[in-house]
């Protein structure tokens, strides 16, 4: 999981040495509204020509190795195709966790649920769920 602050992005891209990692970063900084996230945690993996990738906008002063969900500003699911370097954005979520994007789902947490989004259908489905009263037990 790679992390950046915002503000010094253009740094972080410069900084990259791979040159997929650093195109595919660039298309998201294209994408993405940063609006007032801190900081951007994102990940990707690569599935034939297609690049599958996470990114959570959060707000912090520095880099968080454990990501509090209720930190999370946004959380993208992108789909990024090599051969045309093109990107799409595959879903976008307000006050949520991304966790794992791949072409068949997506998975993100909320305060008290892991929820699996079927790319292709469009359906949600709650793949755990804990109510508030059972945290404090």
């Amino acid at each position: 999981m790679e992390d950046f602050s915002v503000k010094d992005r253009e740094k972080y891209l410069i900084s990259i040495e791979n040159k997929r990692a650093k195109e595919n970063l660039q298309l998201l900084l294209k994408k993405v509204n940063w609006g007032n996230a801190d900081r951007c945690q994102w990940q990707e993996y690569q599935k034939g020509t297609n690049i599958y990738g996470i990114c959570n906008l959060y707000n912090s002063n520095t880099e968080l190795e454990k990501l509090p969900i209720d930190e999370v500003k946004q959380a993208v699911f992108y789909r990024i195709d090599c051969v045309d370097n093109t990107i799409k954005i595959l879903k976008q979520c307000n006050d949520t966790c991304a966790v794992l994007c791949t072409e068949k789902y997506i998975l993100y947490e909320t305060e008290n649920a892991l929820i699996k989004y079927d790319v292709i259908s469009g359906k949600s489905k709650k793949m755990y769920y804990q109510s508030k009263s059972q945290w404090n037990k």
